[in-house]
């Protein structure tokens, strides 16, 4: 296959093709939280991207801390996901 391609060796080992396969998995993991995020304050803000704003810097009593700071900590764009999925459920 090599010298089809006019290398010598793999382009890719399979541990550097795991590692980045793990790596891109992760990275695409974040970016639904991100979109389901967005989309359950859309339903709970009713589309208002100024409350949703408000709501996002101000200090949130579940979590102690605004929810803007929670997304900044290992596991916390999962957390605060699970948090608006029972919001939205219970509204």
């Amino acid at each position: 296959m090599g010298e089809f391609l006019k290398t010598s060796e793999p382009a890719l080992t399979v541990e550097e093709f795991s590692l980045q396969y793990k790596s891109s998995r992760k990275a695409y993991e974040r970016a639904l939280d991100v979109i389901e995020i967005y989309q359950l304050l859309e339903c709970l803000m009713n589309g208002s991207a100024h409350l949703t704003k408000i709501w996002m810097a101000a200090e949130n009593e579940h979590f102690s801390e605004a929810p803007i700071s929670v997304i900044a900590r290992h596991g916390g764009l999962v957390e605060l996901k699970q948090y608006l999925r029972s919001v939205v459920h219970h509204h």
